[in-house]
């Protein structure tokens, strides 16, 4: 029986589910019109930003994402994934928009499991009210060892057996 993604592929092109799986850089501090075309003309439909260089508050990120979102939607019909990293600690892309969360691991620390909820929860809505709504923050990430360049990034490491 189809479906309603279904339906929505079998009337694109190869060009437009190409730009469907595309997950593009977009390095401005405001829509432009090479920006906007760009977008629209490969059919884009994710969009990572390297915000810490071009952020200047958060209500300009907020509208920047809101016209990346249109420009999108407007070409596509669909709506857009706006991705960050925004894991805490020291892969913390976001400093004046947002809360500045400790690490992974420091929250682990604490014992509480709901300290890991919380911290999820406000930096998930923090991310929302700016407009993003994919994040790459660590949720499987596993080390064993502190020397490890990704320690401080987990929720815990495995025992040795």
């Amino acid at each position: 029986m189809p479906t309603k993604i279904d339906a929505i592929l079998s009337r694109m092109t190869i060009d437009e589910k190409l730009g469907q799986m595309i997950l593009a850089s977009i390095e401005v501090s405001q829509m432009n019109d090479a920006t906007r075309e760009f977008l629209c003309a490969n059919h884009i439909g994710k969009c990572y930003s390297v915000w810490q260089k071009t952020a200047q508050g958060g209500k300009n990120l907020a509208r920047l994402n809101t016209e990346i979102q249109a420009a999108i939607q407007a070409a596509t019909g669909l709506p857009a994934l706006i991705a960050i990293d925004q894991e805490g600690g020291c892969v913390t892309r976001l400093r004046s928009e947002a809360t500045v969360f400790p690490s992974a691991m420091v929250v682990a620390r604490t014992g509480d499991a709901d300290n890991a909820y919380r911290v999820g929860r406000i930096m998930g809505d923090e991310l929302r009210a700016l407009g993003i709504n994919v994040n790459f923050a660590p949720v499987c990430d596993v080390s064993t060892d502190p020397k490890d360049f990704i320690y401080d990034r987990t929720l815990g490491g495995r025992t040795r057996t």
